[in-house]
């Protein structure tokens, strides 16, 4: 009768600990989750909108309004980094955040003083380092052509 008591306690114990692991992955995945639409609207609206602006002063006024969004997304990301419970979750927070941390400075330089001749093709190489990193999208999927 005790050992049955007690192996039912050792169980309850070992489930509760089972049970709050996965909740706090699932929840910090959500978080992870919730920072990714503001990092894909970086390559996906802002670069192709700045593009658009067609020239190196409005791109940098742009960049002022935008700034802080990727800046906040940086550091939920870096957050995300050192709560990670998961090796591979906090590799995939860090990936997610140099990328986004490189981007943000190629920005901050090309919005800065100097010649920027090439600026259109300076915004590229950011798009080109977040998408990526970032992976194909549903739309790049659905876009792209079957094997033959």
């Amino acid at each position: 009768m005790w050992v049955a008591l007690a192996v039912l306690a050792v169980a309850a114990t070992v489930g509760t600990w089972l049970l709050v692991r996965a909740r706090r992955r699932r929840t910090w995945l959500t978080r992870l989750q919730a920072t990714r639409p503001d990092v894909e609207w970086f390559p996906g609206e802002l670069i192709p909108q700045l593009r658009r602006s067609g020239s190196v002063d409005r791109v940098a006024g742009g960049w002022q309004v935008a700034a802080p969004r990727i800046a906040a997304a940086e550091d939920q990301l870096t957050v995300l980094e050192s709560s990670a419970r998961h090796q591979e979750d906090a590799v995939s927070a860090r990936q997610l955040r140099d990328a986004v941390r490189s981007a943000r400075e190629k920005m901050e330089t090309l919005s800065g003083p100097g010649r920027h001749d090439q600026w259109a093709l300076d915004l590229d190489d950011v798009e080109a380092l977040l998408v990526t990193v970032l992976g194909p999208t549903s739309a790049d999927s659905a876009n792209a052509l079957p094997p033959r």
